[in-house]
């Protein structure tokens, strides 16, 4: 059950940096909108993580894709919520998991008219990839046996025992 406890906690905690980084996208929305309204500088965080952060059209562009980019990640988020609340088989646990490992290549595709891929680094956005190598690390902790082995059919079982029997925070 303490596995089950830990799996939980690192869905909580996914799903909570899933949330954080749509802040860190709104408050790269809101440097953006100062540079263009006030001329105000771009913060370092901003400007190296942006493909063209000395282009007004670009800026422009960038300012809405990033809002649309919002709301796509927002619809992952609240899928990777609905999969948990609703689990009832083995198999929404592994739909959840996939949706946690599959978050950061849908925040790089969904930003990608944006962002510069070559900086690993920033304060203020940084690069999806990065910003979940802790939630990636602790997956491959925990998530070690083979897909469809009786390992794995038996972490699924108690992970889903837990969220229907101890704790569900999505319900």
């Amino acid at each position: 059950m303490n596995e089950a406890v830990d799996i939980v906690e690192l869905f909580k905690r996914a799903d909570r940096m899933m949330g954080e980084y749509l802040g860190k996208i709104s408050e790269t929305r809101e440097h953006i909108i100062e540079k263009l309204q006030k001329n105000v500088e771009l913060p370092h965080g901003v400007r190296v993580a942006l493909k063209r952060p000395d282009d007004k059209a670009f800026l422009v562009k960038a300012h809405q894709d990033l809002k649309e980019d919002i709301e796509v990640l927002t619809i992952h988020q609240n899928s990777f919520k609905r999969e948990l609340g609703a689990a009832t088989k083995i198999t929404d646990i592994s739909r959840a998991e996939i949706s946690m490992m599959n978050w950061p290549n849908n925040a790089d595709r969904s930003m990608e008219s944006v962002l510069d891929y070559d900086y690993l680094e920033s304060d203020i956005l940084p690069p999806p990839h990065v910003y979940w190598q802790t939630i990636e690390r602790d997956y491959y902790k925990y998530f070690c046996h083979k897909a469809g082995s009786p390992e794995d059919i038996a972490q699924a079982t108690e992970i889903l025992r837990y969220l229907n029997t101890v704790e569900n925070p999505w319900r």
